[in-house]
Parts: structure tokens; sequence; C-alpha cells
């Protein structure tokens, strides 16, 4: 029987296996176990080198405990039973990814052309969601929506679906409206199978502003990468972190009118492109 799993991580019997892509042999086994009582006392957030706890919104908490390769979800009740893999998934993925010597980044993925995973990064509500829903609407394979998680050669696919909001949702014409999950109402999109892992191919600072794409220096670029870095846990990350920093970088500036977004994305992905044809490149997925 084939085992799925997402962000590296072998998942059986976790809920939303519809979500879940055929996991590599060196992906980590995972369990979780679910407790939906109504009546939830939250202890403290703590995280180690072997355990932790982090609170879920709006309510809920998970206890990740490295040793037995389980995670103890305590929610109350969801609307949609995938939500535990998307977005409830993430903080285990997360920590998981820490202990193992990866590097976890709050973003979206997409390819290019050629096969590269071009992490997106961006404050909340800088036009993450807009972003990822004009791939999916433009044939360009969007590669994991909450997470990047990377040992600074090779990005691992998250679940197959993105979760947009009601803006984008309605201008492009895509999505289920799923309700409230977490602190916010979403519509739902499934994305293909894909593969599971692909090259870091560079990074996308969102900001707003008139349309701009230009490089970003190297101080730019770790400063960017400390701002969205998911979680820090005491371990030696030395050469993901050298290998994600020197990755190609962009700024890239558009306005909120919608009215602009085609013209905008486009002139991102010409430069993207633009640099995989002068880096000379093949991807091996």
């Amino acid at each position: 029987m084939t085992e799925l799993g997402a962000y590296g991580l072998k998942l059986p019997g976790i809920p939303g296996q519809n979500l879940l892509k055929p996991a590599p042999d060196d992906w980590i086994p995972w369990s979780f176990e679910i407790d939906a009582d109504p009546v939830i006392k939250r202890p403290p957030q703590q995280v180690s080198v072997d355990s932790a706890t982090l609170y879920t919104q709006p309510r809920g908490y998970v206890h990740i405990d490295r040793v037995l390769s389980r995670t103890t979800v305590v929610q109350g009740k969801i609307p949609v039973r995938d939500a535990y893999v998307h977005p409830l998934l993430a903080s285990t993925a997360l920590m998981v990814a820490e202990w193992n010597q990866r590097l976890v980044f709050h973003g979206g993925v997409f390819l290019d052309s050629a096969g590269y995973a071009w992490g997106v990064l961006g404050e909340r509500e800088h036009g993450k969601s807009s972003f990822l829903g004009w791939c999916v609407s433009n044939g360009i394979e969007v590669f994991s929506d909450d997470l990047v998680v990377t040992d600074g050669h090779r990005v691992l696919a998250g679940p197959r679906c993105i979760d947009l909001r009601q803006g984008a949702a309605e201008h492009f014409g895509i999505g289920v409206d799923i309700g409230v999950v977490g602190t916010r109402r979403r519509w739902r999109v499934p994305l293909s199978d894909g593969g599971t892992t692909a090259p870091l191919g560079g990074w996308i600072a969102l900001k707003w502003g008139d349309t701009s794409v230009r490089s970003m220096t190297a101080q730019e670029r770790v400063a960017t990468l400390v701002s969205n870095r998911g979680i820090s846990v005491a371990q030696n990350h030395q050469v993901p972190w050298l290998n994600s920093i020197s990755a190609p970088a962009f700024e890239f500036r558009r306005p909120k009118d919608w009215g602009h977004v085609d013209e905008a994305m486009q002139s991102l992905m010409r430069s993207v492109e633009r640099f995989r044809t002068k880096a000379g490149s093949t991807a091996v997925r």
C-alpha cells in the first residue's frame, strides 16, 4: 500500500488523505492522535529539542513528540476533516523539519518552467493568496501554500490544495467556500499531484506598490528570510542557511488593484524565466 504524505512526512491515518501525495521512502513516518474535547485548557507553549506544544487557532493546541514521532491535536470541532492536513499540519511540519536540519519559512511555492521551486514570502495580507491564485489560473504549478520547507538544496511539497481569500477566489473564479478554518474564511482550490521535491530556485519577496521587479542584495535576502522564519530551535543549520541565502531573490512590487494583476505577474514571470535561461540549468525532479 502506497504511503501518503506532505512536507517530508508520511501520514497514515490522518484525516484528509485526498490532499496528500505518494511519499518517498526517506520521508519520516509520523502519527496523529485527535482529541476533539470541546473543553480545552491550553498548557503553556514550549519548544525544545525533543518536544513542542504550540497553539492552533482559534483556541486549540498541538503537542508534538519527537521521540514518539507523534502529534496530539487538541481541537474543537472544525468544519472540514481536511483541515487536519491543511492548515493544522503546518505546526508539526515546521517542528519536524527543524529537528531534521531543514529550514521552514512562512510562504508559498511555485515552480518555474524548468521545475525549480521559488519561495513566495511576505507579511500577512501582502498578496500571497492572489499570487498563488494567479499561478493556478495560468497553469503554473503551485507546490505549497503555507510553508516553504527546504534543506537549502531542495524544497518539499505541501498538501495538494491552496486556500484563497475571498477577493482572489472571486477574481479568478476558482475555489470552494469551506467556511471559517482557523482565523479566516477559506476558498479551497485542489492542486494537481505533481512531484514531491524540487530543487530550490530562489525567493520572491512580496510588497505593495507600483509594479517593479528587482534583484535583492545579500543583506536583504538575509533580512527577508529571517523575518519569515517559521520557528527557531537549538539546531545547527549552517549549510541550509548558506544555500538558502545564496539563492537568487527578487523583490516584487505590484498594485492592489485587480486590474493590474496580470500585467504585474507576467512581468515577474518574465524576470524569473530570464534568470533561469541565463543560469543555463535544467532541473532534475
